[in-house]
């Protein structure tokens, strides 16, 4: 799958997803190839939210490959197939970790990770996925907005880790996510899933309620269940965690 993956390293860059699309735009490279880079003026988070990270501190990243065999309407998997091999990996450097909807990647209750997945369709199917990954690695000091919402490798081991190294490790484990079989990355990807089977307090276009996460669908919609028995379906942009 990677066997001819192209690693491009840059010391500074806008995004690293814009610059993958702007690389297969242009037709400049061909698929798989990874741009890294020390960093991000605009990096990119989901629903258009900025991704903060301090210079050569953290993986930056995004991971641009041929899809096989997903359709359109399966593309969630890609989805837990990424979250899982990060999950993975940090099981690895012996951290307990959770997947919060649909695949930020928690441990403590903060975020160590965000990924973001830009596909591009032919026909009925997948063609084409650009995996742009955020993962705090030895960064200790964050912005005060973000000072009790996010955590890092360092700051949990209380020792620097070599990024180039947890870059590598983490290929391996997506390698090895994308060759499991489907079914049993999906339950990994509930098992592990954040606040599944808790009560919390969610926010929604009409109201705020306490609901149970049961879990989500195979289109990615996370199911909910409020405290009166009744079952709600949400998408991404649908649902806030309160």
């Amino acid at each position: 799958m990677f066997s001819k993956l192209k690693f491009i390293k840059l010391n500074e860059i806008d995004s690293t997803n814009d610059y993958a699309k702007h690389l297969l735009r242009s037709k400049k490279e061909s698929l798989p190839f990874l741009v890294q880079t020390l960093f991000q003026t605009k990096g990119r988070g989901q629903l258009g939210k900025y991704w903060y990270s301090d210079k050569n501190k953290n993986l930056l990243c995004s991971l641009a490959f041929q899809v096989q065999n997903i359709r359109i309407e399966e593309q969630f998997i890609i989805s837990q197939v990424i979250a899982v091999s990060l999950y993975n990996i940090l099981q690895q450097y012996q951290v307990d970790a959770f997947i919060k909807w649909p695949n930020d990647i928690y441990v403590k209750n903060k975020k160590i990770a965000g990924i973001l997945i830009e596909n591009s369709l032919t026909a009925s199917r997948i063609d084409s996925t650009i995996i742009g990954l955020g993962f705090n690695i030895n960064q200790t000091v964050f912005p005060d907005d973000l000072r009790n919402r996010a955590i890092s490798l360092k700051t949990i081991k209380s020792e620097n880790i070599d990024i180039d190294m947890f870059r590598i490790k983490w290929l391996k484990s997506v390698l090895w996510a994308f060759s499991e079989d489907r079914e049993k990355i999906k339950e990994i990807y509930h098992q592990v899933l954040y606040q599944r089977d808790e009560t919390h307090k969610y926010k929604d276009a009409k109201e705020e309620f306490n609901a149970t996460i049961l879990g989500v669908d195979a289109f990615g919609k996370l199911i909910l269940q409020t405290n009166n028995g009744t079952i709600k379906y949400y998408m991404n942009n649908e649902l806030q965690y309160l």
